[in-house]
């Protein structure tokens, strides 16, 4: 649960930095970034904190119950 706070509030920062930083153009692509994480449910990211679909799925045929 903590790893999500963590990851929410880098993105915020990362968001809140770059934005002023950013030329015209790349402007509407971040808007778009922002309505788009607003409506997202599941937020999905790996250890190097690269996003993924919101979607969650899992390969049963690697696990194993011991």
């Amino acid at each position: 649960m903590a790893l999500d706070k963590h990851i929410e509030l880098g993105m915020i920062i990362d968001i809140d930095v770059i934005y002023p930083m950013q030329q015209h153009q790349y402007r509407s692509r971040i808007d778009n970034l922002l309505v788009f994480l607003i409506g997202m449910d599941v937020l999905c990211s790996d250890k190097t904190e690269t996003l993924t679909l919101n979607k969650l799925s899992a390969d049963t045929r690697q696990w194993s119950v011991v």
